[in-house]
């Protein structure tokens, strides 16, 4: 069985033959979702100042940034579909990965990764919104009746931040392959998010190591971007910020199609071996 760093490094592998299509899917999905974000920051603006048209409260804007949301929702399925099907291609000796047989690949498993998913996102907003509402609550309840302290403030939310990452980083790994799993063997819903803990409990670590292994990649993405914009903003601040637009889209486009093959690799290498 190959160890975590192999996984690690075939997904590395994968998008390196891949990279101008995932440099383009990128530049695709961030123009969509950037849109999308767009409009919600409109809405909710609008709503505030009482400019659009049939909204008069800024509680108002809630469903319609919730629309947005649920658009963000309906395009996940499409382009997760896409990177996964180009793992599947890439692993494959000798083949060529195209975008379009990736597009067919996603269309065909599309309901079924959105069926899981939706239940995936309702199950982890639970579980977060569990954590996060009795914080909430006590900087309410306590403020509202006696003057908090900083340090207990301070302390209340460390320990809140601390079991929601921990809490995330679990969850993160039990839906490891759950979404996946609609193109790997057909399951959805219900049945592939049993299907995906069981897997997590199997390999609990070695997904956490991959998922460490992300976040790492992540980071040195981040400190990269960072070091050059700094050093091309003590020349024009426009410079800079322009220098880590270009780094960010270049570098990050690379990390997010490393980080989407990891659970076809894994599960390629891990559970079908």
């Amino acid at each position: 069985m190959p160890s975590i760093i192999d996984v690690f490094k075939e997904s590395i592998d994968i998008a390196k033959d891949n990279y101008l299509k995932l440099l383009g899917l990128y530049i695709l999905i961030g123009v969509i979702f950037l849109a999308l974000a767009f409009l919600a920051i409109l809405l909710t603006a609008g709503a505030a100042l009482g400019v659009v048209p049939g909204i008069s409260s800024p509680l108002a804007f809630i469903p319609l940034v919730l629309i947005v949301f649920i658009a963000a929702i309906l395009i996940s399925p499409v382009w997760n579909g896409i990177y996964y099907s180009l793992a599947m291609q890439g692993m494959k000796k000798n083949s060529k990965t195209t975008l379009d047989k990736a597009f067919k690949d996603s269309k065909k498993v599309y309901r079924k990764m959105l069926w899981t998913s939706v239940i995936q996102t309702v199950i982890m907003g639970v579980i977060l919104g569990i954590i996060v509402i009795p914080f909430v609550l006590f900087i309410y309840g306590a403020g509202s009746s006696i003057t908090l302290s900083p340090l207990l403030s301070l302390s209340a939310l460390g320990i809140t931040a601390l079991v929601f990452i921990v809490v995330a980083v679990i969850l993160a790994a039990l839906f490891f392959v759950a979404v996946p799993l609609a193109m790997l063997d057909g399951s959805s819903g219900i049945g592939a998010i049993k299907k995906s803990f069981r897997i997590a409990r199997k390999y609990f670590w070695s997904i956490i190591g991959l998922l460490v292994l992300a976040g790492i990649a992540y980071v040195v993405a981040y400190v990269i971007t960072e070091i050059f914009a700094l050093g091309f903003s003590a020349v024009n601040p426009l410079l800079g910020a322009a220098v880590s637009l270009i780094l960010t889209v270049l570098i990050e486009s690379f990390v997010v199609g490393i980080v989407g093959f990891l659970p076809i690799v894994f599960y390629s290498r891990y559970v079908k071996k």
